[in-house]
C-alpha cells in the first residue's frame, strides 16, 4: 500500500495471511468463512482504513445500473445538452441517468456529493461550475468511487475530465474575428472565475500578441492599448453573452463612434446590435456528453481507480456567424 493510497483487499489478504477472495467474502459476512477468520479479517480492515468500492460491490450484486450527472443548472444551454446527450449515451449501454442540481450554491454541491457516498448509484458526472470548493469530492476519491468531471476542469485534484481544447477553441475564435474584419479587441473573459475562463482568456492573448492585433483587457481596460487608440471595428470577446450586454450597458462609449464586432461561446439569442456581427465558437456538447459517459463506465465496470487520470479536450465543433 503507498503512502497515499486508499488500503484494497490485498493488502487486507497480505495482513491476514488468506486469499482475496476469502478477504472478500469475509467482508459480504459470508456464512462459508469461519467466524474467527471473518472477525479477523474485519478488525484488520477497520485498523487499515478500508473502505468498500460501493459502486463495484452494487454492479456485481446487480443492484444499480444508473448513475447521476451534477450539474449546475439547465438554463444554460451547454448544460442542458450535456445532461441530455448524457442521458442518451447512458440509455445506449443500459444505464440510467438521475439529476441533480447545485444551481452554483456550495451548500447545496456540498449536500448533494455527501449524500453520493450513500446514494447506490454506480458513479457521478461532475460539472462543477461556479463551485470553488471541491473539498467534497475528496471522500468519494477515497473509497474509488467513480467520478468524472465535464465541461470545467479542476486544477487541484486529479481527476478524469472531458471538455473542450479551450485554447485551440479561444485561437480559432480569435482568427474567425480577424477574418470578419475585426481590427481590435477587448478581452472580457474574467480568468479568475474558473479555468475554462482563464485557459481562453490566456489563449486569446497569445493569439492577438502572436498576430500583432492591438487590445485592451478588462472592464476598466486594466492592460494593453487605451481604449481610443484600438482601432474600428473593435471585437468583444467574452464567453458568454450575458456578460457582453452587461458590460455594453454600462459602458455605453464604448460602442460610440465606431463598428463593433463580438466573439462568444456557444450562442448568442437575438439581435447582434450594436454589433453589426456576432461569432459564435459552439462546442460539441454531444461528444462530450458520450465521452464522459463512456469513461464513467469504462471506471465502473473495470474497477479502476479515478487516480492519476488524464483530461480529454475536444475540437470545437463550428463557429457561426450572425449578423
Amino acid at each position: 500500500m503507498g503512502k497515499f493510497s486508499s488500503p484494497t483487499l490485498i493488502d487486507i489478504a497480505r495482513v491476514c495471511d488468506v486469499n482475496i477472495s476469502t478477504v472478500s467474502r469475509a467482508l459480504s459476512d459470508d456464512s462459508r468463512v469461519h467466524p474467527e477468520t471473518k472477525k479477523r479479517i474485519s478488525q484488520t480492515a477497520k485498523r487499515l482504513g478500508y473502505r468498500p468500492n460501493l459502486a463495484a460491490r452494487m454492479l456485481r450484486a446487480k443492484k444499480s445500473q444508473f448513475f447521476w450527472f451534477i450539474a449546475p443548472d439547465l438554463g444554460n444551454p451547454v448544460d442542458s445538452d450535456l445532461v441530455e446527450e448524457a442521458a442518451l449515451a447512458a440509455a445506449d449501454k443500459d444505464y440510467d441517468l438521475l439529476i441533480s442540481l447545485h444551481l452554483g450554491k456550495q451548500k447545496i454541491f456540498d449536500r448533494i456529493i455527501t449524500a453520493m457516498h450513500s446514494a447506490l448509484a454506480s458513479g457521478v458526472i461532475v460539472n462543477r461550475r461556479d463551485i470553488e470548493d471541491l473539498s467534497a469530492l475528496h471522500g468519494l476519491v477515497h473509497q474509488d468511487f467513480p467520478v468524472v468531471l465535464v465541461d470545467v476542469p479542476i486544477d487541484s485534484m486529479n481527476l478524469p475530465t472531458v471538455t473542450t481544447d479551450h485554447a485551440k477553441a479561444a485561437d480559432a475564435l480569435v482568427q474567425a474575428c480577424i477574418d470578419a474584419g475585426a481590427k481590435s479587441f477587448l478581452v472580457l473573459f474574467n480568468p479568475s472565475l474558473n479555468l475554462v475562463d482563464k485557459r481562453r482568456h490566456d489563449a486569446t492573448l497569445v493569439a492577438l500578441n502572436a498576430r500583432g492585433i492591438p487590445f485592451s483587457t478588462g472592464a476598466r481596460f486594466s492592460s494593453g492599448a487605451p481604449l481610443a487608440d484600438l482601432p474600428s471595428p473593435l471585437c468583444l470577446i467574452e464567453s458568454h453573452q450575458t456578460s457582453i450586454q452587461d458590460f455594453l450597458w454600462n459602458n455605453p462609449a464604448v460602442a460610440e463612434g465606431r463598428d463593433i464586432l463580438i466573439g462568444c461561446f456557444d450562442q448568442w439569442i437575438g439581435s447582434p446590435a450594436p454589433a453589426q456581427r456576432v461569432l459564435v465558437a459552439e462546442q460539441d456538447c454531444q461528444g462530450i456528453a458520450r465521452r464522459t459517459v463512456d469513461k464513467l463506465v469504462s471506471l465502473i465496470e473495470t474497477g479502476v481507480s479515478v487516480n492519476g487520470a488524464s483530461e480529454i479536450d475536444l475540437p470545437l465543433l463550428r463557429i457561426t456567424s450572425k449578423i
